[in-house]
């Protein structure tokens, strides 16, 4: 072996060990770096002083309802239900397939296109100024990827609504269309995007037992229902025995609904009654389902300006790693979306006028 080849392999092996002592020098101080315990951003805003007092105050309250949902059931209960058809079996099964985070776009295409009468629906909506597409939709297919899985459940929940003879008014739907934007919002941005079209369910269904009950109230009792939440829970159990969640989720398993959707539907409400630890207690499947739902009731109420502040304790939007302030929750970007919503839906109420 000659000088210079000697010479390279020295070279070459004292490259590698000075290689490796930087390296191990690099890894020792991140390992020795000291961690900077930061909030996330979205937290840095500190909450005023009526922000803590309205959370502390929260579940101050002079009156709850009774949590238990095996309890008594009133003698007019039966026939309330009674009074709604059953949905079609498509429809339902659609529901499980939102359930499912690996559905396609295909699948749901495939299951709409059997019925030739909600096929036709779907097409008659898409192709309607309320969605303002460029060019005009000629199947199925084409509609569920250029509306979107989410957006084409909620069309086929409102028709298959309207034909079981729920029939909610055009500003109860409203509250259900954005509710159900502002959950899918929510979930996509937590990490729980799988759970989008489950929770599209749940905020297009949480009020489906309103319209029964107000069908079977006097006109003047209509016109004195509040638009406080708990105040209305109060009085529709006053009046039947019963609030709306419960009875809408007797109506939902009457229809066969996936059972996580029938609880989290029943006690939507609870969050404004009860802190999480209580609620987790009895529901722990659908924890953090029920607390983006309310969540996003409460942010929509918000939006439409029913109601003020909000409504449920801290607890419930920090478990969603969302600011416990409704106005907050509504960025620009999802504010914008809401706006545009509100503009069709009023745009649909005056041609339907005409």
């Amino acid at each position: 072996m000659g000088v210079y080849e000697l010479t390279g392999i020295l070279l070459y092996v004292l490259l590698c060990v000075l290689t490796v002592l930087l390296l191990w020098r690099i890894r020792k101080q991140k390992v020795n770096k000291p961690r900077l315990n930061k909030a996330p951003a979205r937290f840095l805003e500190t909450p005023t002083e009526d922000e803590i007092a309205s959370l502390k105050d929260a579940y101050k309250l002079d009156w709850r309802p009774e949590r238990k949902v095996n309890s008594y059931l009133p003698d007019t209960v039966p026939e309330l239900v009674g009074v709604s058809e059953g949905v079609s079996p498509l429809v339902t099964e659609l529901i499980y397939k939102l359930n499912a985070p690996e559905v396609s776009a295909k699948d749901i295409g495939q299951l709409i296109a059997s019925d030739q009468g909600l096929t036709s629906f779907v097409l008659q909506r898409a192709n309607s100024p309320f969605y303002g597409l460029v060019q005009k939709v000629d199947n199925i297919f084409n509609a569920v990827v250029l509306l979107g899985s989410a957006e084409v459940s909620r069309i086929v929940i409102e028709e298959s609504m309207n034909k079981s003879g729920i029939r909610p008014s055009r500003s109860e739907w409203f509250h259900a269309y954005i509710t159900s934007i502002i959950a899918a919002y929510i979930s996509n941005s937590i990490g729980m995007a799988s759970n989008a079209g489950t929770l599209v369910t749940m905020a297009m269904m949480h009020d489906i037992g309103r319209n029964t009950l107000h069908k079977n109230i006097s006109q003047q009792e209509k016109e004195n229902i509040p638009e406080d939440p708990r105040a209305r829970i109060r009085q529709e159990i006053d009046l039947f025995g019963i609030d709306h969640a419960r009875l809408g989720a007797m109506l939902a398993r009457k229809w066969n609904i996936p059972e996580n959707v029938c609880k989290c539907i029943e006690v939507h409400h609870w969050p404004m009654f009860w802190p999480l630890r209580d609620t987790a207690k009895d529901v722990p499947d659908i924890t953090r389902e029920l607390a983006i739902l309310s969540v996003s009731d409460v942010t929509a109420r918000h939006y439409t300006g029913a109601i003020e502040g909000p409504y449920i304790g801290e607890d419930y939007y920090l478990f969603i790693r969302k600011p416990p302030d409704p106005s907050r929750i509504l960025v620009p970007e999802l504010r914008r979306r809401l706006d545009r919503i509100r503009n069709m839906y009023a745009q649909r109420s005056i041609e339907d006028n005409q």
